[in-house]
């Protein structure tokens, strides 16, 4: 931290504080990584985030903590890959809004998501919620908000936008309730996918009707938001 604060960035080749490999050394502890494996019984459940946060606000000098997580995340990946893990998932896990660099909650999520991936849905299942997270965000960029309000199904007008409100409802209740057995996710996103596919196919999200839309806008937003908590398929290679 206090490195970086000094402006000794580690750039290309050049890393003269040898700050990649500190950060290495602090992941591989709190990975319980030791003679070239992972003992999940040696973990350390500490968010590395926070406290790299909590170091940084007892310096009383300018700089950017922005900088020290991107650096961090970035050697988290980094180790995630040399341990075989694919990039593309790697990158969907970590690249998430609840990311604190708690690593052997990343590392749970990783291998279960490579485990999911050798499905032959799974890739289907990506890119419909790239879908979702691309019509979000580009209504956001469009419209110039950030939030399209509250779901309200009263406002509903097509089957199709009901029945995904009910199944999303259905399917967030069991994901709740799985905690943090990622293995069980995928079961619960394939029954919320088809569901997804048919209102794509009968709904117009962009209606004319402001309300309507804003509705329909909010719905994916609900959706969006939950899965970009738990994994980003925006980074999730589907071709």
């Amino acid at each position: 931290t206090g490195a970086f604060l000094k402006g000794f960035i580690p750039t290309g080749s050049q890393d003269p504080y040898a700050l990649r490999r500190q950060a290495n050394s602090i992941i591989a502890i709190l990975l319980g990584y030791e003679n070239g494996k992972i003992d999940e019984k040696k973990m350390v459940p500490y968010k590395l985030f926070p406290l790299a946060k909590e170091v940084f606000s007892l310096y009383d000098m300018d700089g950017s903590f922005v900088d020290i997580k991107l650096f961090l995340n970035e050697r988290i990946k980094s180790q995630f890959k040399q341990l075989g893990f694919s990039y593309d998932i790697v990158d969907a896990i970590c690249e998430t809004g609840t990311n604190e660099g708690m690593l052997p909650l990343l590392y749970k999520k990783v291998k279960a998501f490579s485990e999911l991936a050798t499905s032959e849905q799974f890739k289907d299942v990506a890119a419909t919620f790239r879908r979702v997270n691309n019509i979000v965000k580009k209504a956001k960029e469009k419209y110039g908000k950030q939030v399209f309000g509250k779901v309200k199904k009263e406002i509903f007008v097509e089957n199709e936008e009901k029945m995904l409100f009910e199944k999303w409802n259905e399917v967030r209740a069991k994901m709740d309730s799985a905690g943090d057995d990622y293995n069980s996710y995928f079961t619960f996103i394939l029954e919320l996918k088809p569901v997804l596919d048919l209102f794509f196919d009968k709904v117009m999200v962009m209606a004319k009707d402001e309300e309507v839309r804003n509705n329909r806008l909010a719905l994916l937003s609900e959706i969006s938001d939950y899965f970009m908590d738990i994994v980003n398929f925006d980074y999730i290679v589907v071709e």
